[in-house]
């Protein structure tokens, strides 16, 4: 008996797929070391057919405007439990940390120079800086509330002045310095 033909081998849905498997499973592929290296895999009813992906994709929001995103657990295996499909604002905020983060939390970082502790975000591609902190739960609580009001679709504005602990809860009026993502 032949294969299944499923018609949708030049489909995108069909191409992540593929590309999901081939950077698990295959050595020489470019981004191996960053999955299947780090031992991520696809689980069993989602590697061996693509009917299965397919129908998971549909029944959970995939559209062409999407990617796929490993959530909430980013080095657990592509499963159902925990994939979801997301556009790029949420898959921007599913990142794992640098490996030389001191904070323990993305977007926040001590800076020698200043000896204070920096807070950040990246937005459409470029870094806002936050402020400066003192106190790291200070540079933690801001960028937390960033990332809330990002998700949630509210513009940063810019401040004149770094935010006080009191005002970090309720509002984050980021700083104007700005450089491109790719100098993180």
């Amino acid at each position: 008996m032949g294969k299944t033909t499923h018609g949708f081998r030049k489909h995108r849905l069909y191409n992540i797929w593929s590309l999901m498997k081939k950077r698990c499973y295959k050595p020489y592929s470019t981004n191996y070391l960053l999955y299947g290296g780090r031992g991520i895999r696809v689980c069993d009813e989602w590697r061996s057919s693509f009917t299965a992906f397919l129908e998971w994709s549909m029944q959970n929001g995939y559209t062409d405007d999407l990617t796929l995103d490993r959530y909430p657990d980013l080095d657990g295996n592509y499963e159902p439990s925990n994939c979801r499909w997301a556009d790029q604002v949420a898959q921007a905020n599913n990142r794992r940390m640098r490996k030389d983060n001191t904070s323990g939390h993305p977007g926040v970082h001590f800076h020698k120079p200043t000896m204070r502790w920096h807070a950040r975000i990246c937005i459409n591609g470029k870094w806002v800086h936050l402020g400066s902190f003192d106190d790291i739960d200070d540079a933690i609580a801001v960028r937390i509330a960033a990332t809330a009001r990002k998700m949630a679709g509210k513009e940063l504005t810019p401040c004149t002045k770094q935010p006080h602990a009191s005002a970090v809860a309720s509002t984050v009026k980021p700083s104007i310095t700005v450089q491109t993502a790719a100098a993180s």
